[in-house]
C-alpha cells in the first residue's frame, strides 16, 4: 500500500514539466483566464485545455466566476478564470542555519506555496530568532492564501542533534545564547500551531531517500556540507538516530590528532578542517571585506585558484572520512548536499575519488 500522495485513476495529459508550467503561472497570475494562462506559459490552447482538465479533475484547480465589474464590462459571456484550490491540510517547514532562518508553506503533495529567507546570526540572537521565525510562519500562511487551521504541523530544522524526548539540543552551537531553551516549544507558544523539531541533515536524508537522489534505496548515507558538516542516516528505508540522537555527526570524526582545536572541545575534528566555516578562515586574510560561504562558493565556481584549492583538499579528506563510515555501514547510496555542494565538481569529486578509492565501498555512481 502507497504511503505517497492520492493520484488521479485517470492518465493525465501534458509531460510533467507542462504541468509545472501552468501550475507556477497560476500560483504567480491567477486567477487567470485560459487564453491568458497559455500567453504565458507559451504553450498551445490544446496543450493548455488537456493540463488544465487533469487539474481541475484533481481538485488541483478550480474555475472562478469573473469580478461582477468584468462581467459588466464584456457583451458576451466572459471566460471563467482559473485558480489554484484551496489545500485542505499544508504543512510549514523552517529551516535555521548560522545566518539565515528560511521557511516555505506548501501542500501534502510537496508543491510549493510560499517561500522566504531572513539573513541574520541566529547563533547570537535566539528569542529574537524564533520569533522572527513567528513571524515568517505568519507572513506566509497569508502569502499563500491559506487559512492558519489548515497547517497540520510545522516542522523545524536544526543543524544540530536534537534529544527526541526532551525536545532540547544534544550537541551544537545553534541558538547557543538560548540556554535552557526548548526550541519547539518556544516557537509552539508563539504560533499556536504545534511544532516538530528535527536534525536538518536527518530532514535531508529522509528526502532525499524519498523523493531525491537516492529515490528507492533502502540504505542511505546523507552528508550535508554548509558552514558545518553533518551527516543522516537511512537504514532499512527508516531514519536512523541512534541511542541519543547523535548518529552522523560525522563533524566530530577525528582526521587529525595534531589538528585544530574545534568548538566541541576535541582537536583535529573533520569539521576543523573540511566545513565552510574553515573555508573561510582560510580565504577571508585574502579578502579586504568580510566573506560569507554564498561568496566563498561563488569564487570557487568563478575559478578563483586559492578558492579552489581549498575546496578540493577538503574534499579528498571528506571523502575519506565518508569511506571510513561505508566500510562499516555498507549505505547503497552516498549524497553530498548543503550550500558547499553548490560548487560544482571540485567540491564533490575528490570526495568520490577518495571514496571509492578501495574495494567495499559505494561505487562512484552512488556517490551524487
Amino acid at each position: 500500500m502507497s504511503n505517497g500522495p492520492a493520484r488521479s485513476s485517470h492518465a493525465t495529459s501534458g509531460t510533467p514539466q507542462q504541468r509545472e508550467q501552468v501550475l507556477f503561472a497560476l500560483s504567480r497570475y491567477g486567477p487567470i483566464s485560459r487564453a491568458r494562462l497559455g500567453e504565458v506559459t507559451g504553450r498551445s490552447r490544446t496543450s493548455v485545455w488537456a493540463v488544465v482538465s487533469d487539474l481541475i479533475a484533481e481538485g488541483t484547480v478550480v474555475e472562478d466566476s469573473p469580478d461582477p465589474d468584468v462581467r459588466a464590462a464584456h457583451s458576451g459571456r466572459p471566460p471563467a478564470l482559473l485558480k489554484l484550490a484551496q489545500p485542505s491540510d499544508v504543512v510549514v517547514g523552517v529551516d535555521f542555519g548560522r545566518t539565515h532562518i528560511r521557511a516555505a508553506v506548501a501542500d501534502l503533495s510537496g508543491r510549493i506555496l510560499a517561500e522566504r529567507l531572513v539573513s541574520m546570526q541566529v547563533d547570537d540572537f535566539a528569542a529574537e530568532s524564533l520569533s522572527t521565525a513567528a513571524e515568517l510562519v505568519t507572513a506566509l500562511t497569508a502569502e499563500a492564501g491559506v487559512d492558519r487551521g489548515v497547517v497540520r504541523k510545522v516542522v523545524v530544522g536544526l543543524p544540530a542533534p536534537v534529544n527526541r524526548a526532551t525536545g532540547s539540543i544534544t550537541l551544537g552551537r545553534v541558538l547557543n545564547s538560548g540556554v535552557g531553551m526548548v526550541p519547539a516549544t518556544e516557537l509552539e507558544d508563539r504560533i499556536g500551531i504545534p511544532v516538530s523539531l528535527e536534525n536538518n541533515a536527518n530532514l535531508g536524508a529522509l528526502a532525499e531517500a524519498r523523493e531525491g537522489a537516492a529515490r528507492g534505496v533502502d540504505d542511505v548515507f546523507y552528508v550535508k556540507v554548509s558552514s558545518g558538516i553533518g551527516a543522516g542516516l537511512v537504514l532499512n528505508g527508516r531514519l536512523y538516530r541512534g541511542a541519543a540522537g547523535i548518529a552522523g555527526e560525522i563533524g566530530h570524526v577525528l582526521v587529525d590528532e595534531d589538528g585544530a582545536l574545534c568548538w566541541c572541545g576535541s582537536r583535529g575534528c573533520l569539521d576543523t578542517v573540511a566545513s565552510g566555516r574553515r573555508f573561510i578562515e582560510l580565504l577571508q586574510p585574502t579578502r579586504p571585506e568580510p566573506l560569507t560561504l554564498e561568496e566563498v562558493v561563488r569564487l570557487v565556481r568563478a575559478g578563483d585558484p586559492l578558492a579552489h584549492r581549498i575546496v578540493s583538499d577538503a574534499g579528498r579528506t571528506l571523502g575519506r572520512a565518508i569511506a571510513d563510515l561505508c566500510a562499516s555501514l555498507n549505505p547503497g547510496a552516498v549524497v553530498l548536499g548543503g550550500l558547499v555542494s553548490e560548487a560544482g565538481t571540485c567540491s564533490w569529486t575528490p570526495s568520490a575519488t577518495a571514496c571509492t578509492a578501495t574495494p567495499s565501498r559505494p561505487s562512484p555512481t552512488d556517490c551524487g
